[in-house]
């Protein structure tokens, strides 16, 4: 098992013996991922987003949303209609700029102006 393993199990991390009810799920851990999950597809961020070909594949699977299904190119590459929830260039670099400039109190999101990075 490598480090990257125990990193994602929670029976590993420093607190886990305190806990009363061990099975019960821990809400801090869930509400990254799916902060990180949404952020990641309505940002469009290459493998981040849940946004992928094999997603797709799964709505043709299960004959829903016609209007998503991937579409075969002649030179054998799948074109993937877009998504209305996914942000353009200049939405995303108004959603940067506003997190970049947002002034919250303490103990909140108060470093979130640092982790934005314009460039990018």
């Amino acid at each position: 098992m490598d480090e990257s393993d125990e990193e994602g199990d929670p029976n590993k991390l420093p607190y886990w013996e305190h806990h009363i009810l061990r099975h019960n799920l821990d809400v801090t851990h869930i509400e990254k991922n799916v902060c990180k999950n949404i952020l990641g597809t309505i940002l469009n961020i290459d493998g981040k987003s849940k946004n992928n070909l094999q997603s797709r594949l799964d709505l043709v699977d299960m004959g829903i949303r016609r209007d998503l299904h991937p579409q075969l190119l002649s030179n054998g590459k799948y074109r993937l209609p877009p998504l209305i929830f996914v942000m353009s260039k200049e939405e995303k670099e108004v959603f940067c700029m506003v997190l970049n400039s947002i002034k919250v109190s303490d103990a909140y999101a108060s470093n979130i102006s640092r982790c934005v990075s314009l460039k990018n």
